[in-house]
């Protein structure tokens, strides 16, 4: 999946998005399900870290709608067209 970087956004950009979207994430959870969608936004920030684009894109296509709606409020466009990239392939 070495081609995606011509597709995904910067994986600095990203890893600075997921980290504003899990302290958002935090402050918002209120279920189980929640706290183990915080762990793999975890996960998720970890593979941009290490700049492992399969597995950004692998782990974003499992996130919850929970993740992207509060993306989409606070404004993450990075995170957010991302994970749209990630449900099409």
């Amino acid at each position: 999946m070495n081609g995606a970087s011509n597709n995904i956004l910067l994986l600095d950009n990203l890893e600075n998005e997921l980290e504003k979207l899990l302290i958002f994430l935090k402050s918002e959870a209120n279920s189980d399900e929640h706290f183990v969608e915080i762990k793999t936004v975890a996960e998720i920030k970890k593979a941009a870290l290490n700049n492992n684009e399969s597995e950004v894109l692998e782990l974003l296509a499992s996130i919850s709608e929970w993740s992207i709606e509060i993306a989409e409020k606070i404004g993450l466009e990075e995170v957010i067209n991302a994970y749209y990239l990630s449900r099409s392939l």
